[in-house]
């Protein structure tokens, strides 16, 4: 928290962990997202539609979360 928390942090590249996602949103830190599995790509979704400042090239694809 320290870290982003510090005037010189100017993005958080992130795997999109949930905990990652609130420290940084917390801190207002922009995040760069690049999940992996798990929850992680739903929690990409999640803070690019919650935060219109966040743009994500993330695609679900089809029969995944049931898109």
């Amino acid at each position: 928290m320290e870290i982003l928390g510090h005037q010189s942090t100017g993005g958080f590249l992130s795997h999109c962990g949930w905990n990652s996602c609130m420290d940084s949103m917390s801190m207002g830190v922009p995040i760069a997202a690049w999940p992996m599995h798990s929850d992680q790509p739903q929690n990409a979704l999640l803070i690019t539609k919650a935060y219109q400042n966040v743009k994500s090239n993330y695609h679900v694809p089809k029969g995944i979360l049931g898109v």
